[in-house]
């Protein structure tokens, strides 16, 4: 068979798994709890990436001790532990430290050998063959094989009880063969560019073959994977405990501690209120603090024990994606009007005290392929009353809102309850609300627990939803617009949107393994969506931590996430 090898530059990284669980469960309409959203857990960077990261604010320096309790405050806890069906950012931090994948990626954007050595493809990219590393094995002592490969994607492809954030990632494969024991093969559906960063997520993680066939009622708890660290405890509403795996020798390519973990354990503690979660920070009961809110940054920078790091989550940005199938949404001009309506900028400016960015686009910009589309977007409130009395709202009732034909201009936007507290969202999509008012819409804002959103978001029964995705490759714009990928497909396109144009910009994306070529590709996607206003950008999220002076070898990864394999405590 024909062969070239793939480690090569200009491959962005891949495939997209959306910020939000629940809208791959609607599949099977499983009603779940889940926090929020989906993310990549993958182990290295994305070439995509264009530096939103301040990574020299992480403490570095010094040699390297062993031992030690790092103590983690994080906004939500996991909805799952299992790596093929949990969905979450929540879940994707814990698990990328229990579980390896068969590639890494690097901070350019190179795959790198991982539980895979090496690996070749096929002139028609559509044979991916790997080679697997010898020694590794399970926290349960079982050996890393070829079989032990299969089994994980056989699961995966076969029905699910639980369909998560693996069904997306797992979409294009076609089969898996064991060549021999050392060797596996995958064949794939299509040419799919982004496959290899795919392979590289957390929830493409490789668990024990036995436990999934003679224990699988424990893996949403107690995954056994060949990770730096193993599951000790979980107390639901409380905390999870990993501790190091001493045995563990197979870090990726290029990480600096190709040995054991540093530290003795790591504790999760899951504090959902931002105020919380920094004030443990500050007094010392937690080492790291995920998601600080603005309002705290200042006083931690100030603190010369405390340092505060951020990541531009790539992926697509937090949006408000419009119903192109419900009136009075399934109308262009309205759509253009609300997106001239509202002027995001000194709202989000305001709000978040400049540690958040209003952007030009869907995509983020830490995201190949990011175009702004600065005229689609532009707040313009006299075109939008233009747009408005061309689509028939020329009149206002006594409240002020746009009529037409007795009919006030209403549009339905229910939102995630459990998610309202996330970046004060609760208080931002009120002064959206405002703002839309001026201009003669009412939105009706609606909390719903997630439990019961699923009813309105299958049935299309909404006018807008608001979600964030992040992913570390534009491929996610296929889930979340592509005609095919609508929620009884597997997909989130919120936006009922179907085009032709858009569809076939999104398969050149996916298919060309030329950086150009997709940069051009989702450039066009992402000035057709605007130009057509299918979602209203809201704001890039950041992945803000404050983080102890005295935790050292933190680094980041293309999924705005710490890496803490090699991370250790000065003494």
């Amino acid at each position: 068979m024909p062969t070239v090898r793939t480690r090569r530059r200009g491959v962005a990284p891949p495939h997209a798994i959306l910020r939000l669980l629940l809208p791959l469960l609607l599949l099977a309409a499983v009603a779940t709890t889940s926090g929020c959203g989906s993310s990549d857990g993958s182990g290295g960077a994305t070439a995509a990436t264009t530096a939103s990261a301040d990574a020299d604010a992480l403490p570095s320096g010094g040699r390297a001790v062993d031992g030690g309790t790092l103590t983690y405050a994080a906004d939500t806890e996991p909805e799952h532990l299992d790596p093929g069906v949990a969905g979450t950012d929540a879940a994707a931090l814990a698990v990328r430290n229990v579980v390896d994948s068969l590639v890494a990626q690097s901070l350019d954007g190179e795959p790198l050998p991982w539980l895979a050595s090496e690996w070749t493809v096929s002139d028609d990219g559509r044979v991916y063959e790997f080679r697997l590393r010898d020694g590794v094995r399970f926290h349960d002592g079982e050996p890393f094989d070829a079989a032990a490969v299969k089994a994980n994607f056989d699961r995966l492809l076969g029905p699910q009880e639980s369909p998560g954030g693996a069904q997306s990632l797992v979409e294009p494969i076609k089969r898996v063969t064991v060549v021999d024991p050392s060797t596996v093969r995958f064949t794939l559906k299509r040419p799919y560019a982004p496959f290899l960063t795919s392979l590289s997520h957390a929830f493409l993680g490789i668990v024990s073959p036995a436990q999934l066939a003679g224990d699988r009622a424990s893996l949403p708890t107690r995954p056994i994977g060949t990770g730096p660290f193993r599951v000790v405890k979980w107390n639901k509403g409380s905390d999870l405990t990993l501790e190091r795996n001493p045995d563990y020798a197979w870090a990726p390519e290029g990480a600096a501690n190709q040995g054991p973990p540093h530290l003795d354990q790591v504790v999760f503690r899951y504090l959902p209120e931002g105020s919380v979660r920094a004030g443990t920070l500050t007094s010392g009961q937690a080492d790291v603090a995920l998601s600080i809110p603005p309002v705290a940054l200042d006083g931690i920078a100030r603190n010369p024990r405390l340092a505060v790091s951020r990541y531009d989550d790539p992926g697509a940005n937090y949006v408000l994606f419009l119903n192109t199938r419900k009136a009075p949404t399934d109308d262009v001009r309205v759509r253009q009007a609300l997106l001239h309506a509202i002027d995001v900028e000194p709202i989000v400016r305001s709000l978040y005290r400049g540690a958040f960015a209003a952007p030009l686009s869907i995509l983020s910009p830490t995201t190949l392929g990011y175009t702004p589309v600065e005229s689609a977007v532009a707040y313009d409130p006299d075109l939008s009353a233009r747009l408005l009395d061309e689509a028939g709202w020329s009149e206002r009732d006594a409240d002020g809102y746009r009529v037409k034909d007795g009919r006030r201009l209403r549009l339905d936007w229910p939102t995630v309850a459990e998610f309202q507290a996330r970046d004060d969202r609760t208080t931002f999509q009120q002064l959206v609300q405002s703002a839309a008012r001026r201009a003669g819409f009412e939105l009706d804002l609606r909390p719903t627990p997630n439990t019961k959103i699923v009813t309105p978001m299958v049935g299309g029964d909404y006018n807008a939803l608001d979600f964030s995705n992040k992913s570390p490759d534009p491929d996610i714009l296929y889930d979340l617009f592509g005609s095919r990928r609508t929620l009884d497909q597997g997909g989130a396109n919120m936006s009922k949107f179907a085009d032709p144009e858009v569809d076939r910009w999104l398969a050149e994306g996916q298919a060309s393994q030329e950086r150009g070529a997709r940069e051009a590709a989702y450039a066009q996607v992402q000035e057709r969506l605007l130009e057509q206003a299918v979602a209203l950008p809201f704001y890039v999220h950041p992945t803000i931590v404050g983080v102890g002076r005295h935790v050292r070898g933190l680094e980041w990864t293309p999924a705005a996430s710490l890496s803490l394999q090699g991370a250790w405590l000065e003494r």
